[in-house]
């Protein structure tokens, strides 16, 4: 029902189909075969799609015609981006190697993973296998009780008195998309600071350092590196809601003013810093959104098949260019 729906929402929400078939290394399927022109590296965003043909490396192979190879992973960020480009990418010899920075979560995956390198807990993983097992007990049932804590607080918040017909929930924004005003719930919204404050941080400099690597090593291997910038669902549809939206969405947009453009700002600005071409989707689907294109499942965080459609679409008209613009490749045995 997607990962953004509740029940006091008070919406019938379309199920959504997503299927996740993976490979032996635990990929998605690539109906391709080597030799591989096109990998593509990322998130969830990069693994989603309603069939095997539908995710993003599927759908742009059937618009370019060229060969891909998805080597994405659902809840990674860029420092195992970079480990799957070493491991897998680099030895498929592509002639271009796409990474997908999503504006949403990939610096908290940051955080997270320098968590897991100090105390092998990422996000709410943690592995114990190797703890005796009353130990290992004693933590099932601690943690078992924070869970029921939590669960239990998230129901306070959003298992409200189901809202009643014709009423929008505090959380809900109403979004026209066409001459349709539809429901939305958003889950992502942009930090506080500047770009320039973003950039100085001490996981935009991560994210510089593994970006140049990327860089570097494509570069080694006569690969041209390309920087797909994801926008998140809150910067391609929250401006153009109706003023008849949830209370809390209205709150947080009139937050998100002084800030609303300054992820993108920086991901431009780090691309320039070191000379990494940069696919930015953020333009092109705003004017997709304003021509009534709803690209995004309206209760959860990810594209919709449009989306993905249309992602595909600009992805190969604005590599097209940079390939012919690109030196031969050199390609070391």
């Amino acid at each position: 029902m997607g990962d953004l729906n509740y029940p006091a929402y008070g919406v019938d929400v379309v199920p959504i189909k997503n299927i996740a078939t993976t490979n032996a290394h635990g990929f998605r399927p690539n109906s391709a075969g080597p030799p591989y022109e096109i990998v593509l590296v990322g998130d969830s965003y990069l693994v989603g799609g309603e069939d095997d043909a539908s995710t993003l490396s599927e759908r742009l192979r059937a618009v370019s015609g060229r060969a891909t190879f998805n080597l994405s992973r659902a809840w990674y960020g860029p420092d195992q981006y970079l480990e799957l480009l070493k491991r897998y990418g680099l030895a498929l010899r592509p002639q271009v190697a796409l990474w997908g920075v999503f504006a949403g979560n990939d610096i908290e995956d940051i955080r997270e993973y320098r968590r897991w390198r100090r105390e092998q807990r990422y996000y709410f993983y943690a592995d114990y296998s190797q703890r005796p097992f009353w130990v290992r007990y004693a933590i099932a049932l601690s943690h078992t009780g924070a869970y029921l804590t939590r669960t239990f607080i998230a129901r306070r918040a959003h298992h409200e008195p189901r809202v009643g017909p014709g009423e929008v929930h505090p959380d809900l924004g109403v979004i026209r998309v066409g001459a349709q005003p539809v429901l939305m719930r958003f889950a992502y919204w942009n930090p506080e600071g500047s770009a320039e404050q973003l950039l100085a941080t001490a996981e935009w400099q991560a994210l510089q350092a593994r970006l140049t690597e990327f860089r570097h090593r494509c570069q080694a291997h006569g690969i041209l590196p390309v920087l797909l910038y994801i926008p998140t669902k809150s910067q391609v549809y929250a401006a153009s809601h109706l003023p008849y939206s949830g209370r809390r969405f209205l709150q947080a947009v009139a937050r998100q003013r002084p800030v609303r453009t300054n992820m993108v700002e920086a991901i431009t600005t780090l691309a320039q810093r070191i000379e990494l071409p940069l696919i930015n989707l953020l333009p092109h689907f705003q004017r997709q959104a304003e021509a009534g294109q709803l690209l995004y499942y309206p209760f959860d965080t990810h594209w919709n098949a449009a989306g993905i459609q249309a992602a595909a679409e600009f992805i190969w008209q604005a590599l097209q260019p940079q390939l012919a613009a690109a030196p031969p490749a050199h390609r070391p045995e």
